[in-house]
């Protein structure tokens, strides 16, 4: 048997749509959202998934929030754990917007659905630039595939290179 293999734990301790009337225990503040993560780089997590909220506890991409959580998260854990933002639509945003929440935030890394931020071909021009962009600033860009209409999205993308380089 070989040594084990490098592995890394993300926790997504939120998501989008449920709320604490759901689970009184989900993190939605941003102080929730340090502990939590601080409980998470405990437990063995490398990276925290973010998904954050506004003051009415609905799902949020503005950068504002994030900049908020983001810093409480770092005065608990401080560089322990790696904070992916998300870019999901949660039914609310559309590509666009999603891209320019992200370029706003300019995250350390963070996660686009392809079917929500480019599943039309009227998406790609904004797409492609963006993660050009992306990949300028050193923003590490996790795809988002939930089926294999998605792949297969991915891949042609990819192939247009609407998705730079070669490693995703």
């Amino acid at each position: 048997m070989s040594a084990l293999e490098p592995l890394v734990i993300a926790a997504a301790p939120n998501g989008a749509r449920k709320t604490p009337h759901d689970h009184p225990a989900l993190p939605v503040t941003a102080d929730q959202l340090a502990d939590t993560a601080a409980g998470c780089q405990q437990a063995g997590a490398a990276m925290v998934h973010l998904h954050v909220r506004d003051a009415e506890g609905r799902h949020s991409l503005d950068p504002r929030h994030y900049a908020r959580a983001i810093d409480a998260l770092r005065a608990r854990v401080g560089d322990r754990v790696v904070i992916q933002a998300t870019s999901e639509s949660g039914g609310v945003y559309g590509p666009r917007e999603q891209l320019d929440a992200m370029r706003a935030l300019e995250p350390e890394t963070l996660s686009l659905s392809v079917r929500e931020a480019i599943g039309r071909s009227e998406d790609e021009a904004a797409a492609a630039e963006f993660l050009a962009w992306a990949r300028t600033r050193g923003v590490a860009v996790q795809y988002i595939l939930y089926d294999r209409d998605d792949l297969a999205r991915y891949r042609d993308l990819v192939r247009r290179a609407v998705l730079p380089g070669n490693r995703h």
